[in-house]
């Protein structure tokens, strides 16, 4: 889930919150390894420091007791969003398979196949490199293969958006927590 590991650093004292959502950092004010203390450490930095200061999980129950503005959470929702192309973008890059073959779908790639599925004609067979070998692909298979990286990335780009979109429709804090922003990528595994 995108929103598992995202956090709000807030004065407890104020009631107001300080960052826009994010994920721990690794180092913030001399405290190393935020994402290794529990969440009561994490919620009360008293003890490095920082009195009235605390980070609290996005989908804690606590952070409704703290006010915030419409920048910090359009700030906040573009900040969810940006996450979501990150995820989006290495499950965009994942390793496909095909046939047993393993295709390592980057830029590159897709414009091979493109390149190759438009030379072709339904006559030829071409030898493409996988990761785990070649193999000889005849006009149809290059066109099931390209078929299924065009499809599998438009899917990818398609959660993305829908996710996205989820996001951009929250209003409040409260709506946006309140939101499944589990993503449902496609299967990298091509079916006959």
């Amino acid at each position: 889930m995108i929103t598992s590991n995202l956090y709000v650093l807030v004065d407890k004292t104020q009631k107001t919150v300080l960052t826009p959502i994010q994920e721990l950092l690794e180092n913030w004010n001399n405290i190393n390894g935020l994402s290794f203390l529990d969440e009561e450490k994490l919620a009360d930095l008293e003890w490095a420091g920082h009195p009235g200061q605390g980070w609290i999980k996005f989908n804690s129950d606590d952070l409704s007791e703290f006010t915030y503005d419409d920048v910090w959470l359009n700030i906040s929702k573009n900040n969810i969003k940006s996450k979501v192309a990150n995820e989006r973008w290495k499950k965009e890059n994942e390793i496909l398979i095909f046939e047993g073959n393993e295709l390592k779908l980057d830029d590159k790639t897709k414009m091979s196949l493109q390149n190759a599925k438009l030379s072709l004609t339904k006559t030829q067979s071409i030898h493409w490199k996988f990761r785990n070998g070649f193999s000889n692909l005849t006009y149809t298979q290059l066109a099931n293969l390209y078929n299924f990286t065009f499809n599998y990335t438009t899917q990818c780009f398609g959660e993305e958006m829908r996710v996205c979109d989820l996001v951009s429709s929250a209003t409040t804090l409260e709506e946006l927590r309140s939101l499944d922003l589990t993503c449902s990528w496609p299967s990298t595994i091509a079916h006959k």
